[in-house]
This record gives structure tokens, C-alpha cells and sequence, in this order.
């Protein structure tokens, strides 16, 4: 960006010539040009070799990186996973988030277990939609495996994926879980105070293309044709770094830290890989805007004081709640058990109100459907809430992996108070 506004200022300062001086000049602006190339390629080594060190608060110093491609498009449900195992990392603020393994089965899901279509005798299966809470992308195990490890008798299959909501889990339900036998369906939704609930969640799309996870909101299903068409427009979300090069990638982001070798004084790979950190980080924020857009679209229809008592109410601020409505309905008209688990942000437990709010909606959410509520954030119920940041990463809203055992201890015991295993 900063690069065209110099060269727009440039033409203007161009333009704004006479005839006989305009030889010159463009002798000028190729000069600026080049110069101005030579400065950025100056500042990314500098940067990567910390000659250069920026300030906590530089763009968030948020990096987030994979070791393989782990997401595909796909025409019916949006996207699926990649069969396989991958290195999932993050940095926040210069501190390391996590640094762990990834599973995606053979049908494209986020477990170590492949999905068959038949239930084993004596086993309850449930089958579970919900994000990256519930897909544990930001853990190296989810809740729904923890409790099937604390259960023996329930089967719970994972069909969560990162940033998915309500758009998403419709066409994987239609068309995904009902392949399989299951008893129940476990819908696991989020409400994050600063950003976007499960239930406004538009179509939620990701691919793996040459150097980075892309990612994109939308509507309705883009044809195949037309969304190939559009890679180029698409949001770069997760750095793809090799695993042999992940380690130093690491330390060129942290300030403090033990390179395995010394670098060289010019360092190609560590340039090209500043530069991926730096397009990552700008299309970050364009995602974080059209977050901003659709809340301030929701906020129109919905104001934030307003409070929800109602069906009616819901379908108000919450704009594909119909959607939900109908995967709930087929459940019940097949027999099938519906639970609705509300996932704790750490949003929630640093404001009790966004909390107590969200826990009311949520009732009134199931009490209309005639469906079972377990409350997340009762997890953290009589303690300080100091203690409960705890369980989240330091500068993410995800909950860390003593988190997710958190949550998963707590609704494995209401599951076997609630539903007969």
C-alpha cells in the first residue's frame, strides 16, 4: 500500500510538470522507485536478523503458521481438511502460544480416529458441530476426544472445523452426518464479546495454495469456476513454513531466543520469509474488518441493549437461526437427541455480563427448541478470574489445553447426569 501511494504521488508531481522538464523527472521517479524498494528490503532484513526490534504492539505481532497444507475447498460444504498430520503454531506479542500436532482423519475431519459409518453395539455416538474450540486447532486435543477418553460407553465424531458457524455446519449436516449412525447431536457454539457468534457466521471457506492457508467469507456456495477464479482475492490466514525451518522461523519472531545455528549476514530464506509475516499481518486486518462490517449489520437490526426473550427475539439478532432451526427439527423427527453446549470464550470470563447475557440467550435458545443446555461457562463458577485466564492463551480468545480438559471433565459429568449412557 505504502509502495502505491508513492508511486501515485509521484505521477501527480509528473503530471504537474512541463513539457520540458518531464524527461527528467521520469529519470527521478525511477530513481524514487528504486530507492524506495531498496529501503523495504533493507527493513525486512534488519527486522528478520534483529538488528531491528519493533514494539509489542506492532500490528499485534501476530503469527500463525503450519507446516503442510491441511485445508481444501469443497463445492457442498465449504471446505474439509486435509487427510494428514501437521505442526500447528502461533506466536502472540513475541511469546510462543502453542507449538503442537494436528490430525486430520481420512474423511477429512479433525481427529486421529477414522469415521465408519456404523456404530459399534453398547455404544452411544454423538456426532458434534462446532468451530475451533471443538475442533481443538488451537490444542493438541479437543475436548470431544477428552471425553470420550472419560466415557467409555459414548462415541462422540468431531465434524468441527476452524472458523466454521452456522452456514457451514447446515451443509455438513444435510450432507455429512447423515452418512453416519449416530444417537445425538451436540452443537457446540461460541459467542465471542468482540467478535463474530457462530449463529451470524457467514459461508466460511479455506485453501491451501502455495504459501498460505487462504480464507474467505461468503454468502452463498461459490461455484468451483468462479471460486478458483478468486484464490488471488482471498484473505492469506496460516503461513505454510516447512517443519525443518519451523524452529527458526520461531525465533526470527521472538525477541529472546536460542538460534540453532548463527545466521549468515544476508540471509535469503529469512527474508522471504519476513515478507510473509508482514502480507500475513496486513490481510489479517481486512478479516477483522469484514468481521466489523457484519456486526455493525447485525447491530442495526439488533441494538446491543436490547435484551432477547423470545424466538422471535433470536431470529431478530441472529441472522441464520432458521438454518439451526432446521437442522434441530430433523433431529427431532428422526429420533435423534440435541444438545446445545455453549463454548466459554475468554471473552466471557473477563466480563461477567457478556457471560450472564449469552448464558440467557442460550436458554431461551433451547427452552424454544425443546433441547438440552449445557452452560460452558458455569466451568469457571466461583472462581476469581484471575485464576480462570489461566485456562486461555495469553493473547488469543481460545482456550489453552488445560482449558479444554477444563471443559471437558465438566460436560462429560453433566452428559452422564443428563442423557443415560
Amino acid at each position: 500500500m505504502s509502495f502505491v501511494l508513492v508511486s501515485a504521488l509521484a505521477q501527480v508531481w509528473l503530471f504537474r510538470s512541463d513539457s520540458a522538464t518531464v524527461q527528467k523527472r521520469y529519470f527521478y521517479i525511477i530513481m524514487l522507485h528504486v530507492l524506495y524498494l531498496f529501503a523495504e528490503v533493507l527493513v525486512y532484513v534488519l527486522f528478520t536478523l534483529n538488528v531491528v526490534r519493533t514494539d509489542a504492539q506492532f500490528l499485534d505481532n501476530r503469527f500463525e503458521a503450519n507446516t503442510k497444507p491441511w485445508a481444501q475447498y469443497d463445492s457442498v460444504i465449504g471446505y474439509r481438511g486435509i487427510p494428514g498430520s501437521f505442526r500447528n503454531v502461533k506466536c502472540s506479542n513475541g511469546a510462543l502460544e502453542y507449538d503442537h500436532i494436528s490430525h486430520i482423519n481420512n474423511q477429512g475431519w479433525f481427529s486421529s480416529t477414522d469415521y465408519i459409518p456404523q456404530k459399534r453395539a453398547g455404544i452411544k455416538r454423538y456426532a458434534v458441530l462446532g468451530d475451533s474450540f471443538s475442533a481443538g486447532f488451537n490444542v493438541a486435543n479437543a475436548w470431544p476426544d477428552l471425553v470420550m477418553g472419560m466415557l467409555d460407553s459414548v462415541e462422540l465424531y468431531n465434524f468441527a472445523l476452524e472458523g466454521i458457524g452456522i452456514n457451514n455446519w447446515y451443509r455438513i449436516y444435510f450432507n455429512e452426518i447423515l452418512k453416519y449412525e449416530f444417537d445425538g447431536l451436540i452443537i457446540a457454539t461460541s459467542n465471542e464479546r468482540f467478535g463474530i457468534s457462530d449463529l451470524d457466521r457467514k459461508l466460511m471457506i479455506m485453501h491451501a495454495a502455495n504459501e498460505a492457508t487462504l480464507i474467505g467469507q461468503y454468502d452463498t456456495m461459490p461455484l468451483p469456476e468462479y471460486f478458483y477464479r478468486q484464490l488471488p482475492q482471498m484473505t492469506r490466514g496460516y503461513t505454510l513454513i516447512p517443519d525443518n525451518e519451523m524452529d527458526e522461523v520461531i525465533c526470527t519472531y521472538q525477541p529472546n531466543c536460542n538460534r540453532k545455528f548463527a545466521l549468515q549476514p544476508i540471509d535469503l530464506y529469512f527474508l522471504h520469509t519476513s515478507i510473509l509475516i508482514f502480507k500475513q499481518l496486513g490481510t489479517y486486518f481486512k478479516l477483522e474488518h469484514d468481521f466489523e462490517a457484519h456486526k455493525l449489520k447485525v447491530a442495526e437490526q439488533f441494538p446491543e441493549n436490547k435484551k432477547v426473550t423470545s424466538l422471535v427475539d433470536l431470529k431478530q439478532k441472529y441472522l441464520y437461526i432458521n438454518l439451526l432451526e432446521q437442522i434441530v427439527v430433523h433431529c427431532q423427527q428422526t429420533g435423534k437427541e440435541v444438545i446445545l453446549a455453549g463454548i466459554p470464550d475468554v471473552s466471557g470470563v473477563r466480563d461477567t455480563a457478556w457471560a450472564n447475557r449469552t448464558h440467557a440467550e442460550m436458554q431461551v435458545l433451547a427452552q424454544s427448541f425443546n433441547i438440552s443446555y449445557f452452560n460452558g461457562f458455569s466451568c469457571f463458577n466461583g472462581m476469581p478470574q484471575e485464576d480462570a485466564e489461566q485456562y486461555y492463551y495469553q493473547y488469543d480468545l481460545h482456550w489453552n489445553q488445560k482449558g479444554a480438559i477444563l471443559f471437558g471433565e465438566r460436560f462429560s459429568s453433566w452428559l452422564k447426569k443428563q442423557s443415560p449412557l
